[in-house]
């Protein structure tokens, strides 16, 4: 979990950091960022994390050293 939150992290401090930078000038883009692309790389976040924890569990449960 502590590498969890660290990856989250980062994440958010790049974000807020592009928003910083403003590299979007204009209304569409932002709107285009916030409404379509950050919910998509979040979920896709999200899924990868339930993959690999869901992968730990089933190493564990048939203690598989692999």
């Amino acid at each position: 979990m502590k590498y969890l939150s660290n990856i989250l992290l980062i994440l958010v401090l790049i974000v807020l950091t592009l928003i910083d930078l403003q590299l979007w000038d204009n209304e569409v883009s932002n709107f285009l960022f916030w409404e379509f692309r950050f919910p998509r790389v979040m979920g896709a976040v999200i899924t990868g994390i339930g993959l690999s924890f869901s992968g730990l569990l089933m190493q564990t449960l048939f203690r598989n050293p692999l």
